[in-house]
């Protein structure tokens, strides 16, 4: 449910920015990329400070719920809960006037001075979201991810409706302001996620059953200051992983701009730059909402697996982790590094395809970073996905410096990024091996999809100028060539027995009677 979710999501999401661009297009003057340019800033720092005061606390709190209730405990499991409200509600309220005040200074830093409207649009969504993460923390913890989806999808519809329209409101007054309106989407599709789960909460539909009194005897019930030094512990590392995807983001807004104008680019055209990268980072994260929803899962179902002695399910959810990581994180980054001008205009309409190839590779390596970074959270291993998210960080921006001040302006940038997630999901991947054993079928996890997705790559490569031909349109060409591609991908790996039936069993509704149909043909194996 929460891969659906995160698929509606992120498509919701991709559609989303297309029609913001094309929305600023009649007043920027650069296809309506400079004024995506001007959403980067502020979007980036929010999602920092969110880092801090949402996204650790939320798998935090899914990861002491399950424990407690692995261990037969569930009035523990509802004190974590509440616990772990308070600290997020006060947290949020603190961090999101701070923001909100500290808006004219950041925009400065950013070196965009119009944009603290941005900044003070976005703040209070720091608060709504917070409280949001509490209550989507307890479902996940349940494993009832039902209410966590929906309230993602209710939230991005929000947030795009009303963007949109404040765009379409306030961007011929100021593209800034426009650019602010953008930013305030995100506190109505907040408060509106945060409505929905407090009404499923309220009807009792998180309800916890209650301990048998014979078995919590004095001094058993576990002191609130143990549960809120557990909850950091998990979620002050955790926090810090989150924070370093939108500290790359702000690495671009803040590093870009002004290496740019240092070799000539300045004003609108830099604005657009950034808004490419932008805009690329959002198509990368599209084959991500796989993993991001086996990251979410990944945690306490492998918590679940050891807290119970059961390693060895452990290392199998961890082993079919990465291969549907790989299945899908392969092709995904070749098809964007071949099409990737082709998916770029199709999407955006604008030039921003060299761009997008350049960081094509990142979908790879961010997939297999947020899959391995689930493998070893719910293995308890925490400071080694921070310390190795931190190094890829360090790389990033030491790369951004660097390569956007040479002909490659943002393909340099877009490059440091896929280079920065690289080096991030190399060490994770040593260190799982460490904490798991070995977890990789190389043969059947590298070599055949890699084999697949390179007859791929020829296959959408020799037919797009035909496509382009035949239909007489770009984008039906680059639809069509898609298509075609996943499914000489799909088929090259058939034959070359690089798909197994549990894999297909993934697949909601119907992958049992497509690996049932397959098997008899017998073109899977168990």
């Amino acid at each position: 449910m929460i891969a659906l979710a995160g698929f509606i999501s992120r498509l919701l999401g991709a559609l989303y920015k297309p029609v913001a661009t094309w929305l600023f297009r009649p007043y920027d003057g650069q296809n309506g990329e400079a004024g995506m340019g001007l959403t980067t800033g502020p979007a980036a720092a929010y999602l920092i400070v969110l880092a801090v005061s949402a996204s650790g606390l939320n798998v935090a709190i899914s990861k002491l719920v399950a424990e407690r209730l692995a261990r037969g405990r569930p009035d523990e499991a509802r004190r974590v809960f509440r616990i772990s409200l308070g600290l997020m509600a006060g947290l949020g309220l603190i961090l999101a006037v701070a923001f909100y005040a500290s808006a004219p200074f950041l925009a400065e830093r950013a070196g965009r001075p119009e944009t603290a409207a941005g900044f003070r649009a976005v703040a209070p969504a720091i608060f709504f979201v917070s409280v949001m993460a509490a209550y989507r923390g307890l479902f996940q913890g349940l494993q009832r991810m039902t209410p966590y989806a929906m309230s993602q999808i209710y939230e991005q519809i929000v947030r795009i409706v009303v963007g949109l329209f404040l765009i379409w409101l306030l961007a011929p007054r100021s593209v800034a302001l426009g650019a602010a309106g953008y930013n305030f989407g995100t506190v109505a599709g907040a408060v509106v996620g945060l409505a929905y789960l407090l009404v499923l909460y309220l009807r009792g539909e998180a309800a916890l059953p209650e301990s048998e009194p014979a078995r919590i005897g004095p001094g058993q019930r576990e002191p609130a200051g143990r549960i809120v030094r557990a909850i950091l512990a998990v979620a002050a590392p955790i926090s810090l992983i989150a924070a370093v995807q939108p500290l790359m983001l702000a690495a671009d807004a803040w590093i870009v701009i002004h290496r740019l104008e240092a070799v000539g680019i300045a004003g609108l055209q830099a604005d657009a730059a950034l808004g490419q990268l932008n805009n690329a980072f959002s198509v990368i994260w599209l084959p991500a909402m796989l993993t991001n929803a086996l990251y979410i899962s990944l945690v306490p179902a492998i918590t679940e697996s050891l807290e119970q002695g059961n390693r060895e399910q452990a290392r199998l959810r961890s082993v079919a982790a990465y291969r549907m990581t790989l299945l899908v994180g392969i092709p995904a980054a070749t098809g964007l590094w071949v099409l990737g001008d082709g998916i770029y205009y199709l999407i955006f309409g604008g030039e921003g395809g060299p761009v997008l190839s350049a960081m094509s590779l990142g979908a790879l390596f961010m997939m297999l970073q947020q899959t391995s970074s689930g493998i070893l959270q719910g293995a308890g291993n925490i400071a080694s996905p921070t310390r190795n998210l931190l190094a890829g960080l360090a790389v990033k921006v030491v790369l951004t410096y660097w390569l956007t001040a040479t002909p490659l302006g943002a393909r340099g940038a877009a490059l440091a990024t896929a280079l920065g997630f690289a080096v991030a999901a190399g060490l994770n991947l040593l260190a799982s091996r460490r904490q798991m054993g070995p977890l990789m079928d190389w043969t059947g996890m590298w070599l055949k999809p890699g084999a697949a997705a390179g007859v791929m790559a020829l296959g959408a490569w020799w037919l797009l100028p035909l496509l382009e031909g035949l239909l007489g349109s770009v984008r039906l060409a680059v639809l069509a060539d898609i298509a075609l591609a996943a499914g000489i991908y799909a088929a090259v790996l058939l034959l070359i027995g690089g798909v197994q039936a549990r894999d297909l069993l993934l697949i909601p509704r119907i992958g049992r009677p497509l690996a049932d149909w397959l098997r008899r043909r017998g073109l899977v194996r168990e």
